[in-house]
C-alpha cells in the first residue's frame, strides 16, 4: 500500500490547557443518549456534481485505502512532542470521506501496518488542540443527512470554500480545523458496550450558546456542537464523521482530558 509523503510543521510553543472551572464558563453535562444540533447551512450549495466517491460504501473506502488512494499529510501537533496528526481530514479523490468508527479503527490498523508506526484514533483533547493550533479555522455547517451524496458534497464544498477564502489559493496551508466530527478514544465507551464516542464540530469560544449549543470543549478553549457522546454504534456514519488520525513516536502518548483507559473505540 502506498502512503502519501509525510511532513511536519514546527512546534509553536509549550502546551497550556485551560480548565472550564478556571475561566468561569459553563459546560453542558455530557449525556450518552443526547445528540447535538449543529448550525444549519445558511445557503444551500449549488452546482452539485455527483461522483462515485460520494457514494462509496465503507468497504469501498477500506479497499481504496489498501490501494494507496487515501490522501493525507502528517503534521506535528504543536506543543505535544512525538504526536502527529492529519493536517486535514483524510480524503479520497479530493473528498473528505465519511467514516464509521469501525472503518476508522480499520484504517488506523492498516496505516500502522504499512508504515511500521503507531497510528491511532484521536481523543477529545487532541481534537481541541488541533482546533486551538489550526493555521486555518473553518466553521462546519450541518447538512441534510437524508441525502448522503448531496450532504457529503455540500459539506466538503462549504469547508473548501472557507479554506480558499483564507488561503488565497495557496497549495499548502497547514493544520485545518474544524473539518467534521471524529470517532475518539474515551473512557465513556467502557461504560456503554456496543457504542462508540464521537466528538467535534468546533466553533469559536465567543460563539453564543443557545439551547441547541454549542457547548464548552473539554479544554475550555473553544465550543463544540458535539460533546463526547455514545449515541451511535460502531457502524454509523454520515457526512459529518470524517477521518482524523494521530501517529505516535516511540514513548509518546496521546493527550487526554481524562486518565485514558480506553484502547478501542468501542467494546
Amino acid at each position: 500500500m502506498n502512503v502519501r509523503p509525510a511532513y511536519a510543521l514546527s512546534a509553536l510553543g509549550a502546551l497550556g490547557l485551560g480548565a472550564a472551572a478556571m475561566i468561569g464558563l459553563r459546560r453542558r453535562p455530557p449525556a450518552s443518549s443526547s445528540s447535538s444540533t449543529e448550525p444549519a447551512a445558511s445557503v444551500t450549495p449549488v452546482g452539485f456534481v455527483d461522483s462515485p466517491t460520494l457514494r462509496m460504501s465503507q468497504a469501498d473506502i477500506l479497499q481504496a485505502v489498501r490501494d494507496g488512494k487515501l490522501e493525507f499529510r502528517w503534521t506535528d501537533l504543536p506543543g505535544v512532542p512525538g504526536v502527529q496528526v492529519f493536517e486535514d481530514a483524510g480524503r479520497i479523490d479530493g473528498v473528505r470521506i465519511p467514516v464509521s468508527a469501525r472503518t476508522t479503527a480499520a484504517i488506523a490498523e492498516l496505516l500502522s501496518s504499512s508504515t511500521g508506526s503507531a497510528v491511532t484514533p484521536t481523543t477529545p483533547l487532541v481534537e481541541d488542540l488541533i482546533y486551538d493550533w489550526a493555521d486555518v479555522k473553518v466553521k462546519p455547517l450541518a447538512q441534510d443527512v437524508a441525502n448522503m451524496a448531496g450532504s457529503v458534497w455540500a459539506f466538503n464544498a462549504s469547508i473548501d470554500r472557507q479554506i480558499a477564502q483564507q488561503t488565497s489559493g495557496r497549495p499548502a496551508w497547514g493544520l485545518v480545523s474544524c473539518v467534521g466530527k471524529s470517532w475518539v478514544l474515551s473512557n465513556m465507551a467502557l461504560d456503554h458496550a456496543g457504542y462508540a464516542v464521537n466528538y467535534g464540530f468546533h466553533w469559536p469560544l465567543t460563539t453564543r450558546t443557545t439551547a441547541d449549543g454549542p457547548w464548552l470543549s473539554v479544554n475550555g478553549r473553544s465550543k463544540v456542537f458535539q460533546q463526547p457522546s455514545t449515541r451511535h454504534n460502531p457502524d454509523h456514519f454520515d457526512y459529518s464523521q470524517t477521518l482524523r488520525l494521530a501517529r505516535l513516536a516511540a514513548g509518546a502518548a496521546l493527550p487526554s482530558h481524562e486518565p485514558l483507559k480506553a484502547t478501542r473505540l468501542w467494546i
